[in-house]
C-alpha cells in the first residue's frame, strides 16, 4: 500500500498522471484484489488522491494505511 498505485501499461501511466495532474478533486475507482499489488509502471503514490472507492473486500491493514495517508475510503 505504501507504494502507490500501479499499471501494466507506460502509457496509461502516464496518462493517468497527467489527469490526476490537472483534476481539482481525484477519486480513484479500484477492486480490493488490486490494491498493494506493484506492476510494471508506476503512476503515482497516495498523496494527491482524494477519494478512493472499492469493493468492501479490502484487507483493514490497507485500509488503515490508506487512510493515515489522507485519503478518503468509500466501499461498497
Amino acid at each position: 500500500v505504501d507504494e502507490g498505485l500501479f499499471t501494466v501499461n507506460f502509457q496509461e501511466a502516464a496518462l493517468k498522471r497527467a489527469m490526476i495532474g490537472s483534476g481539482k478533486e481525484v477519486i480513484v475507482a479500484m477492486d480490493s484484489s488490486k490494491i498493494g499489488k506493484v506492476m510494471y509502471s508506476f503512476v503515482c503514490d497516495f498523496s494527491p488522491i482524494d477519494k478512493l472507492v472499492t469493493d468492501n473486500l479490502i484487507p483493514r491493514e490497507a485500509l488503515k494505511a490508506i487512510e493515515e495517508q489522507g485519503v478518503e475510503v468509500i466501499t461498497v
